[in-house]
């Protein structure tokens, strides 16, 4: 019985990076970090070096390790809130490494799954936020058209980023051993 070499969660394609000499997995995550870096100096995006955070999506067949924080800070109403990507690096089953991250929508230090759920944190207790639900109602939708304008373009940088230092790929299908079949994107 086989697998998947590359276990992909939230990315569009797989990133994959082939790692055929030693030290290339600590040369990819050397790259990425400091691609990030230089976007975070143009200020396209904003990005911290951390590579010891915990992660949500780690398996113990594909082991990650964090790269940083790709974030977007702002106020709405006075309520502090975050879109974060974690970006991560993910060994292969068998060999390789692929990029990927995780998504954060953070209100006040609560972290959401998705825009929805943050948005109705908000609705359901306006109090906690020193507001009133009618302005919550006014300004709901500008809101969202926030987080989803944070969310694609901190989304688009950051597979940008690995794009540019991997073989972006695409999962044909699998086969009846469970191993899978890859095409170039």
């Amino acid at each position: 019985m086989g697998t998947s070499n590359f276990h992909n969660e939230n990315a569009t394609r797989i990133y994959a990076d082939e790692c055929d000499y030693e030290g290339a997995y600590e040369d990819l995550v050397s790259n990425v970090r400091y691609s990030l870096q230089a976007k975070d100096e143009a200020k396209t995006i904003q990005f911290t070096f951390d590579d010891d955070i915990s992660l949500d999506s780690e398996l113990r067949s594909f082991p990650a390790r964090s790269i940083g924080t790709v974030y977007e800070n702002f106020s709405f109403l006075n309520a502090d809130i975050n879109v974060e990507l974690i970006p991560l690096v993910r060994s292969g089953y068998y060999e390789g490494a692929n990029l990927d991250y995780e998504v954060s929508f953070i209100l006040e230090g609560e972290n959401f799954e998705s825009i929805t759920d943050l948005i109705s944190a908000i609705q359901d207790y306006p109090e906690d936020y020193d507001t009133t639900p009618g302005l919550i109602a006014i300004h709901s939708n500008n809101l969202q058209n926030r987080l989803e304008k944070s969310f694609n373009t901190l989304v688009e940088e950051t597979e940008a980023t690995f794009a540019e230092l991997t073989i972006p790929l695409i999962r044909l299908g699998g086969l009846s051993d469970g191993t899978s079949v890859y095409e170039a994107a």
